[in-house]
């Protein structure tokens, strides 16, 4: 009697489970927004577009075919949803609304740059190196991530004090098991806000140019970023470019200039899942993080072998 006693009181309780696995399941599925993103002018798909959620500092971002799923299980109806690309022009819409949205479909606008905006400059003859590819290969560091989530976003701030554009950017893969990888490179200008107190523009003058400038997280925090690309920039690395040593990637073409410190970093738009991604790193120095829907950057302390190949701008 006693073991089918114990027989069914672990049937019920199995029974239970399953409807509570069922129940949650199902309010969890009813919980998220599934939802599409395209060109107004051509209705074509934008991929790895970010859905963000400001006042909770989470989101998502639209697969290679545009669709999109954003948990709004914490997200209040008059809540703002922050839809962003670069090269279109910003949508923020309320959870209502955008549920309002016929087929949940997000049309974006392409942004019109003025010709102010677009300033021709003379370049220099000789280009020079920013930020460093040096590590102690006695004691390596190696900065390492795991089952890479899309959105996840991680770079160095470098210090500059004169106008340049950037030409390439290089850094030192440590190793990576991925067979390929798809990363967006960001490029931000440090621009001070004048309604915060902000030392980063003395702080990095003090700088010699081209060294490594570590703010505090309190410090970056402060800090007005603004990306200096026009359009998105992506870097596909092969199977043999994934196995170690230098990557090099050519960013003349896109034309980005930076009269200060610049912060570079490098941007997972894909899950990967069962794999290591690392870089070489130094002990000194702060590698800066954050993920999709996030404002605010954190850092810890370790510092990407990672430059830039830069030239003078002339005035």
């Amino acid at each position: 009697m006693k073991r089918i006693r114990v027989k069914v009181f672990f049937s019920v309780l199995y029974v239970l489970f399953l409807l509570c696995s069922g129940f949650q399941n199902t309010t969890a599925y009813g919980q998220v927004f599934k939802g599409k993103i395209v060109d107004e002018s051509t209705t074509e798909s934008l991929k790895y577009v970010n859905v963000t959620v400001p006042s909770l500092q989470v989101g998502t971002m639209s697969d290679k075919n545009g669709k999109f799923k954003l948990d709004i299980s914490k997200v209040r109806l008059n809540d703002t949803i922050k839809i962003s690309h670069l090269g279109y022009k910003t949508v923020k819409l309320s959870l209502k609304d955008l549920k309002a949205l016929e087929s949940r479909i997000v049309a974006l606008k392409q942004k019109v740059y003025l010709l102010n905006e677009i300033v021709a400059v003379s370049e220099g003859s000789k280009s020079k190196m920013i930020g460093s590819l040096k590590y102690n290969k006695r004691k390596p560091q190696k900065f390492g991530l795991l089952d890479i989530s899309s959105g996840y976003e991680f770079g160095v701030c470098i210090a500059n004090n004169s106008p340049v554009k950037i030409r390439a950017v290089n850094f030192l893969l440590s190793k990576c098991t991925y067979n390929d990888l798809l990363v967006r490179m960001n490029f931000y200008a440090v621009e001070q806000d004048p309604e915060k107190d902000n030392t980063y523009d003395q702080k990095s003058k003090d700088k010699k140019p081209g060294a490594e400038y570590i703010p505090t997280d309190q410090d970056l925090h402060k800090l007005k970023l603004k990306n200096i690309a026009s359009q998105p920039i992506y870097m596909k690395l092969s199977k043999e470019e994934l196995e170690g040593g230098e990557v090099h990637f050519d960013v003349a073409q896109y034309n980005l200039t930076c009269e200060g410190s610049l912060l570079i970093a490098l941007e997972f738009v894909e899950d990967m899942s069962e794999g290591t991604f690392g870089i070489w790193a130094r002990n000194s120095g702060q590698v800066f993080y954050r993920s999709v829907g996030q404002e605010n950057w954190a850092s810890f302390g370790m510092s990407l072998c990672l430059n830039a190949e830069v030239v003078k701008l002339k005035k």
